[in-house]
């Protein structure tokens, strides 16, 4: 009689047969009767087709078919095994991912025999059938390429090989990292960052996310697709900042990160003033900027060129300069080997004629000095004159005087 399943659904068989060679055939109806069913199915069937229905997905059935003459007397039985397609699988989704990987898993369905059951998965664009015959309900999908979709369907298949409807989830696996980082430009409160992009072949629809670290905290920045470089604004001066890029997909899967720690420059300070001068002397003092620094670098435009480097210190003081010079101060704040923008003042030592009378009225004071001194002294010898020397009689009180005699004669 040639008994054959033509088609099979969840609930159905679909059970088809030729009719014997006998000459009455045309009179014959038939009966369709299923294992563990009672009732018949399909009674006093006049065509060779007959649809079994209410059955459980994936369960195996055996469907008899009887011959009946108009007198109901029954031919041999013909019989087949069928078994109904399984139900489909629940809950996919993408467990993990990589560049080259998908990790699909999903749940089982609730059928009765569904410890039996295997599964296959297919790739979207691939004609080979992967983790074919897994007994969990998970599985890695290898050999991608990064940052591309794919639609990934899954199927329960019974132990006689009948299969459910497909179930698929399109999923993305992650773009390759970017290739290098650097900063192209760098200020007091911004880094302008640059990066190479993979070589991936949907890199061209990539965006990048930036996530920026310090000790002030963490905060991201994207941008728009095909990106290559993104300026970080409203930084700190001197702060050392940690920036990460990755990929992203259209579909929002990301790459590894790639990092690069840098600095931004240190400020300049805001003032420098002349604070002490003199002829020889000038003391410069600057204010304390904003932000970080390791010291600051001074100099001085005098022959030979003077510079000098200050740690803790806000005031620098140069010697052996000329009167009356006007001399440039340059401070430059450091941040290790950074230095900021210069800032300058013009400071001016004081000139000749005030040195000159300075040093004239010193030379007077001296001489005053050394005259005072003089009179004191002699002031005290005269006081303390010895008395032996003071009861001498002079040589006129001795000598008497003598008158002189004319001489005769002439």
């Amino acid at each position: 009689m040639n008994v054959t399943v033509e088609e099979r659904t969840t609930e159905t068989l679909n059970v088809t047969w030729k009719a014997p060679e006998d000459g009455r055939k045309d009179e014959y109806t038939y009966n369709v009767t299923v294992t563990g069913r009672v009732d018949l199915i399909c009674a006093d069937q006049k065509t060779q087709e007959c649809t079994v229905s209410a059955l459980e997905p994936g369960l195996q059935y055996n469907v008899s078919v009887k011959s009946i003459t108009p007198e109901n007397t029954f031919s041999e039985v013909h019989q087949i095994s069928a078994t109904t397609n399984p139900s489909q699988v629940t809950g996919i989704s993408i467990r993990d991912r990589t560049t080259e990987s998908l990790t699909v898993m999903w749940n089982a369905p609730e059928d009765g025999r569904k410890d039996n059951y295997t599964y296959n998965i297919a790739v979207t664009g691939r004609v080979d059938l992967i983790c074919d015959d897994p007994k969990t309900q998970e599985c890695t999908v290898p050999g991608l390429e990064p940052g591309l979709q794919y639609n990934i369907s899954v199927q329960s298949v019974t132990p006689e090989t009948t299969f459910s409807e497909s179930v698929a989830i399109s999923a993305t696996t992650n773009p390759s990292p970017v290739t290098s980082i650097s900063v192209l430009i760098r200020t007091t409160t911004s880094l302008t960052v640059m990066w190479t992009p993979s070589e991936d072949s949907r890199k061209e629809s990539y965006t990048y996310s930036v996530v920026v670290t310090s000790e002030n905290g963490t905060w991201n920045d994207s941008t728009p697709q095909g990106a290559e470089q993104l300026d970080l604004q409203g930084l700190q001066p001197g702060l050392r900042y940690n920036v990460s890029v990755y990929s992203v997909t259209p579909e929002n899967t990301i790459s590894e990160p790639l990092s690069e720690s840098n600095t931004t420059n240190p400020e300049h300070t805001p003032g420098i003033t002349c604070y002490r001068r003199s002829g020889y002397t000038l003391t410069v003092r600057w204010l304390r900027p904003r932000g970080r620094y390791t010291g600051f670098n001074v100099s001085l435009n005098a022959k030979p060129p003077v510079n000098d480097n200050y740690t803790n210190s806000l005031t620098g003081e140069f010697k052996d300069l000329y009167p009356g010079r006007t001399y440039t101060v340059t401070v430059y704040t450091q941040l290790d080997k950074i230095r900021s923008q210069k800032a300058t003042e013009e400071c001016t030592t004081d000139p000749a004629p005030i040195i000159a009378g300075a040093v004239v009225g010193s030379l007077l004071g001296l001489v005053l000095i050394v005259l005072l001194l003089f009179f004191l002294t002699n002031r005290y010898r005269r006081k303390h004159v010895r008395p032996e020397f003071s009861n001498m009689k002079t040589l006129d009180s001795v000598v008497p005087t003598s008158k002189p005699h004319p001489v005769e004669g002439v």
